[in-house]
């Protein structure tokens, strides 16, 4: 695409890079609480991360062994 993007793509991506951030986030958040197993915001945050990685496959189990990495890139992002 040449010249300026159409609203639609811009939206487009702007939605992509927050649901990005919100998928690292989940990853990291379920992290953070492993010694708080027995609460139910890590069940549902466990819960939503393997439904996460049931839709997205490998690669959500490479950011569940290395979130810290993906977390960093995603505070990186900015927005048009």
């Amino acid at each position: 695409m040449h010249g300026a993007r159409p609203a639609i793509y811009t939206a487009m991506q702007s939605f992509y890079a927050t649901q990005g951030f919100l998928r690292d986030c989940l990853l990291k958040s379920e992290f953070l609480m492993q010694n708080f197993k027995d609460t139910p915001e890590f069940k549902s945050a466990a819960l939503a991360r393997k439904d996460l990685e049931r839709k997205t496959g490998a690669e959500s189990a490479l950011l569940r062994r290395n979130p810290d990495s993906a977390l960093h890139e995603a505070l990186a992002l900015t927005f048009p």
